[in-house]
């Protein structure tokens, strides 16, 4: 069912479920949500600016692996007679595997118990696995930002220009598996998209990636100005991060980004040289929710 037509059919008992995501900016229709009188909101991410602020129901675990074992959990209270289908149960266990690289991070005993029961229902893992493959060409998009980043002090960064439309899926592989190489803590991959530029970052735990993107509104907030000025807050940000985080060394250098210094502030020496990626004037930057938490 497409948003407009669900517009027309909301009524005042009509209940809006929002799952995997606080912020009101990220929601697929605005107007179905200023509509809805009951709305229910289900995510794993750090609560900050812009969320959500009148569910009937909030049901919000930071520490839980994905918002698929937070639904799980909550379905385990209800009638265990036809509460779920195989499908639905693959497609459950799909989004725990997703979130937390195949049962390798932010995994906690609720996780695994919450992956036992969708096997209990039909979830079938090798199946579940297929539903990960990509194409040829989504392949060797991935492959072409992984070989073009830079390792610098622990992280991994990498910017591009925009991806073919219905590629959107590369960003956020792209940046896992720039996680995959040795001595890399986190990853920042930026693409451009729509005028702006898109980012997706990712953590092994030791830099929590959520903080540093928060003061840019991480999660889809849109920032004012030139369509490379966001790599520079972007860095800026991790600067200030990382000094209150255990390893504050990370990020704390000068950027350079088309001859654009962007020292931190106690002057730390060197400069990292990213590609030069020609972007049109811009509105902002936009941080997907997979940007935050992990």
């Amino acid at each position: 069912i497409e948003p407009e037509e669900t517009y027309e059919i909301i009524t005042p008992k009509t209940l809006l479920i929002v799952v995997d995501t606080y912020q009101k900016r990220l929601l697929e229709s605005q107007k179905i949500y200023e509509k809805c009188q009951r709305v229910v909101v289900i995510d794993h991410h750090r609560m900050a600016v812009g969320h959500i602020d009148n569910p009937i129901l909030l049901y919000h675990e930071p520490y839980a692996s994905s918002a698929s074992e937070l639904v799980c959990e909550l379905l385990q209270f209800m009638p265990s007679q036809g509460n779920i289908t195989p499908l639905e149960a693959q497609a459950l266990l799909a989004g725990i595997m997703l979130d937390t690289r195949s049962f390798a991070l932010h995994v906690g005993v609720r996780t695994f118990e919450a992956a036992a029961w969708l096997r209990s229902r039909g979830a079938q893992t090798a199946d579940t696995k297929l539903l990960f493959n990509t194409s040829k060409e989504e392949y060797e998009a991935r492959a072409h930002i992984v070989e073009d980043a830079y390792i610098y002090k622990g992280c991994a960064i990498a910017v591009s220009g925009e991806l073919e439309p219905g590629m959107a899926v590369v960003l956020p592989m792209a940046a896992n598996d720039l996680l995959t190489i040795s001595g890399v803590d986190a990853s920042f991959v930026a693409v451009a998209k729509n005028g702006g530029v898109n980012i997706s970052a990712r953590s092994m735990g030791a830099l929590n990636v959520q903080v540093i993107l928060e003061p840019l509104g991480g999660g889809g907030h849109l920032l004012p100005g030139d369509g490379l000025q966001p790599l520079h807050q972007l860095l800026n940000a991790g600067v200030q991060a990382g000094r209150r985080l255990a390893q504050p060394e990370l990020l704390q250098a000068a950027l350079v980004v088309q001859g654009g210094p962007v020292p931190s502030d106690e002057g730390a020496p060197g400069a990292l040289q990213l590609p030069v990626l020609h972007l049109p004037p811009a509105d902002g930057l936009q941080l997907g929710q997979d940007g935050g938490g992990h």
